[in-house]
């Protein structure tokens, strides 16, 4: 245990592949205080179940390379008012105590993970980074076993799929009622793939130096 915490607090002996997986970690962190959801437009009281029965017939058209790339024109509104737009922790707040200003954060969740049980999905705001990002950490520590490494990486791989699989088949609802996706959720999701990849490239490759 001493030895392990020794390892991976010692940033004296980290070489380029712990400090790849720390900055993935320190961005899954600050991918949670960033804006996950926004605004565009003003919206309807009743956008949402419009949104939400009319998302088949908006759905815009599939295409494999949107499982990596966004949509056109979806990275510039993210950036657009950097700030402006409500963040994981805020999201997570709210809708847990319920403190009679949530029917934002409601109307954001259900574009993102579907209307109803919304005391329930806030939880997922929080327990998905928090987990992808020990991932990160306890890599750094480099745990012994290649078959758990390609687990982990299978795991956050197929969580990166889920979610962004998600995210395009309701591209359509969400640009009906106005709202777009905040910078926090991009960069919070291309840090899953990026460790996933690392960790199955690990698994991959046991002898290489770099992993």
């Amino acid at each position: 245990m001493a030895a392990a915490g020794k390892s991976l607090f010692d940033v004296s002996k980290w070489r380029l592949a712990e400090w790849i997986l720390f900055c993935l970690a320190a961005a899954m962190f600050l991918s949670l205080l960033l804006p996950w959801i926004k605004r565009t437009a003003l919206y309807d009281p009743d956008g949402l179940s419009v949104a939400e029965s009319l998302a088949a017939e908006t759905s815009n058209p599939f295409s494999f390379e949107y499982l990596i790339l966004p949509r056109e024109g979806q990275l510039d509104v993210a950036l657009m008012d950097f700030f402006r737009g409500r963040n994981a922790f805020y999201i997570f707040s709210d809708l847990r105590d319920m403190h009679g200003n949530e029917d934002e954060s409601q109307f954001f969740v259900g574009h993102l993970l579907g209307v109803g049980n919304y005391t329930e999905k806030a939880y997922l705001f929080i327990l998905f980074p928090i987990l992808a990002m020990c991932v990160a950490l306890v890599a750094i520590s480099k745990p012994k076993g290649l078959r758990l490494a390609a687990y982990l990486g299978a795991a956050l791989f197929i969580l990166y799929l889920g979610v962004r699989l998600r995210l395009i088949f309701t591209d359509g609802a969400r640009e009906l009622a106005g709202v777009a996706l905040g910078p926090g959720l991009w960069i919070w999701l291309y840090s899953v793939l990026l460790l996933s990849l690392w960790l199955i490239l690990r698994a991959t490759f046991p002898r290489s130096k770099f992993f």
